[in-house]
């Protein structure tokens, strides 16, 4: 060697390292086919997990070009879901082959590789992925299988282990969406009837005293009735549609004076911050439209749920609701002197099923479930939600619509 040169040898351990043509290509194929079974997964709008699954398998068997794959979910459904493609396949497997596979992947979150693993099964090389668990309770798991040895690379091992993953994700979403509506029609029969019986009674003593009342009490019972009408209104139609929660159900816009709506909302609430000795402030941009074009109904509401949050946990000071006009956007926003959110609980407070234990223990620091309402009828219509809170300071909740 020629003093000044350089010479660079090149180990046989990094030589290694560089994949070859042919297995970078071989790669990208298996990624973009991957690719699109994501894109399935999150686009997907099923709420049945066997249809789900065997979708889901179908795109995995094209992809890794298998003879046999099988999938099983023990999560999220009333009973075990197994789906095997082809079907026929599926009755030649033992009546405890489910949990012969679970013992197998019990000790591992990772694909587990064998060679002949069940002669009797009818394949010689098989893969089992399990899926993702939550709570140290077992998911399921997908077995790939093949007529003849194979071996499964890496690539197709950590492409099938993503997409396990994946699947989870889409099946604990559908799970979500079931106790979702479940609780929702638990919650609306339950205030249905009452409601009802509240309208009627309302409706009842405003006939019978109608020559007592004075016009303010007579615009008490309107607004009682009202509320109540709008409430029964909106829970028919979260029934019916499960609104915003699907994005299935219509918006019914129109044109909306902002103003007297706003004020017909806040009547009841003025009631019963004098009796907690509150101050129920409103604050009105100088640029607000005398009208806007939305869902009154759904509008109202948003409001009712915001307002009546802030004066029940507010038992000192001030709830203050401010009205203004930003960026295209009509921004509402409530702050109260109120007990406060701690940051751990921040995620949880637009979670239905969080807010029913929040509202039976209100010491809790929670919320009611009226704010898992308002952020679903915001994102309905268009808009978002976000707060502001620290526990003894109180909180501040904005919602932003689209306003024309």
């Amino acid at each position: 060697m020629r003093k000044g040169t350089l010479a660079v040898k090149q180990t046989p351990a990094i030589a290694r390292r560089i994949p070859d043509q042919s297995t970078a290509s071989e790669f990208g194929g298996l990624w973009d086919g991957a690719h699109l079974i994501r894109s399935f997964l999150w686009s997907q709008e099923t709420t049945d997990e066997e249809a789900l699954l065997t979708l889901f398998l179908a795109r995995v068997r094209r992809l890794f070009n298998v003879d046999f794959c099988c999938g099983t979910i023990l999560f999220g459904s009333d009973k075990p879901v197994e789906v095997g493609l082809p079907e026929a396949s599926l009755a030649q497997l033992p009546a405890n082959f489910a949990l012969r596979c679970l013992d197998l992947i019990a000790a591992s979150r990772i694909p587990v590789t064998r060679r002949h693993p069940y002669g009797t099964f009818g394949f010689r090389s098989a893969v089992f992925v399990p899926l993702t668990p939550i709570m140290a309770q077992p998911l399921g798991f997908l077995m790939l299988g093949h007529s003849t040895s194979r071996i499964f690379s890496p690539s197709e091992l950590v492409l099938l282990q993503s997409l396990a993953g994946e699947l989870s994700w889409a099946v604990r979403d559908i799970s979500s969406k079931k106790s979702y509506h479940r609780l929702l029609s638990t919650i609306s029969h339950e205030i249905n009837n009452p409601l009802n019986l509240v309208l009627e009674y309302s409706r009842l003593l405003r006939k019978r005293l109608s020559a007592l009342l004075s016009d303010e009490h007579q615009r008490h019972f309107q607004g009682l009735e009202d509320g109540a009408a709008d409430v029964l209104n909106l829970l028919n139609g979260l029934i019916d549609g499960a609104v915003a929660h699907e994005g299935k159900a219509a918006v019914a816009e129109g044109a909306m004076e902002l103003a007297s709506v706003l004020e017909e909302v806040l009547l009841p609430f003025r009631e019963q911050a004098k009796e907690k000795d509150i101050e129920l402030e409103v604050q009105y941009g100088s640029h607000l439209p005398a009208q806007i074009i939305t869902d009154a109904l759904k509008f109202k509401q948003i409001v009712r749920n915001l307002v009546d949050n802030a004066v029940k946990f507010t038992a000192r000071g001030r709830v203050q609701l401010n009205v203004e006009v930003k960026a295209g956007l009509l921004e509402i926003s409530v702050s109260d002197t109120g007990i406060g959110i701690e940051d751990s609980l921040l995620r949880k407070i637009f979670e239905p099923t969080d807010q029913v234990d929040s509202a039976l223990n209100p010491a809790r620091q929670g919320v009611g479930i009226g704010l898992s309402v308002v952020k679903a009828l915001s994102e309905f219509l268009k808009g978002h939600l976000h707060v502001r809170s620290r526990p003894g300071e109180g909180s501040q909740f904005t919602v932003c619509l689209p306003c024309e």
